[in-house]
């Protein structure tokens, strides 16, 4: 137990060390930022990030959690290639198809956000970005189910100082101010990803497991509506939504057991050491979970 105590320690701390890296940085370099960037610059860069952000949960689809599922219910080497190959091409294939539609209507979009077709080039700029960082994940996911935490923070270390290198270049030495963060953001995330590619070709086959691309599990309406009149009653504001990631509701959802499901915000997401849920959320979670445990009742 200990021994699986250690491990699990280690790894947590090697695999948050990327994130550490990167927002120190982030810090030292704002008044860099803050001197070449105007903040209309800095509004276009976070509107472009937080759409980016979006984009990449619908693209994704839920296959980082299937990925990740199916790796480990795999019985040998072949079922777990077999189910690397079909996340990497359905992820290939959407961030791809993603791409190509971004580039062909960035000025429609430029001129949505921005009420201007002045930012398309920056919108073309942010649409290569997502390209490079869904594929990014998903190649350095694989680091991750084998335990390679070094490998992983290598990657992720490497993308960091080499994102940080490109942007100071061109947006100190080329004056491309908002275009060269967001350029300079994915050239370092590209350029490890084509080397981790050209590391794990064994990717490229063209092989498919079928259960990752599954229907997403349906929850129960009568749970739902039992979970949203205990919200209104207990003065909770609430909105029903769909979730992009994997819960153990949805294997007893597709065992028939009817389902439901009731998130509280987590500041950071949660299943990271940065999760920091405030009680004044969670009590009232709680309260809502017995109202509506004992009208289902």
């Amino acid at each position: 137990m200990l021994h699986q105590l250690k491990r699990l320690a280690k790894h947590s701390a090697i695999y948050g060390l990327g994130g550490l890296v990167s927002r120190v940085l982030a810090i030292l370099l704002l008044p860099l930022y803050t001197r070449y960037l105007s903040p209309s610059d800095y509004g276009a860069i976070e509107t472009l990030v937080a759409a980016s952000a979006v984009l990449v949960t619908l693209l994704r689809a839920g296959i980082s959690s299937a990925f990740f599922r199916f790796y480990f219910d795999a019985e040998d080497d072949a079922g777990r290639t077999r189910v690397v190959r079909t996340a990497f091409w359905f992820t290939m294939t959407m961030s791809t198809a993603a791409l190509i539609a971004g580039l062909a209507v960035a000025g429609p979009i430029s001129q949505l956000l921005f009420s201007s077709g002045d930012r398309a080039g920056l919108v073309r700029a942010a649409f290569i970005g997502l390209w490079a960082q869904m594929n990014f994940e998903q190649i350095t996911s694989l680091f991750r189910v084998e335990e390679r935490s070094l490998q992983f923070a290598v990657a992720s270390i490497s993308n960091v100082l080499i994102t940080i290198v490109t942007t100071i270049v061109l947006v100190v030495g080329f004056g491309q101010h908002a275009l060269g963060v967001i350029v300079g953001n994915f050239i370092g995330t590209l350029t490890v990803y084509l080397v981790l590619l050209a590391y794990r070709r064994y990717q490229l086959g063209l092989e498919f497991d079928r259960r990752l691309l599954s229907a997403p599990a349906t929850m129960d309406d009568h749970v739902i509506s039992v979970l949203s009149q205990a919200c209104t009653q207990q003065g909770v504001a609430f909105d029903v939504i769909a979730s992009g990631a994997g819960h153990d509701a949805a294997v007893l959802a597709n065992a028939g057991i009817p389902s439901g499901m009731l998130f509280i915000r987590n500041a950071n997401g949660s299943h990271n050491p940065n999760e920091a849920m405030d009680l004044d959320d969670f009590m009232p979670g709680v309260a809502v979970i017995a109202a509506a445990a004992k009208a289902l009742a």
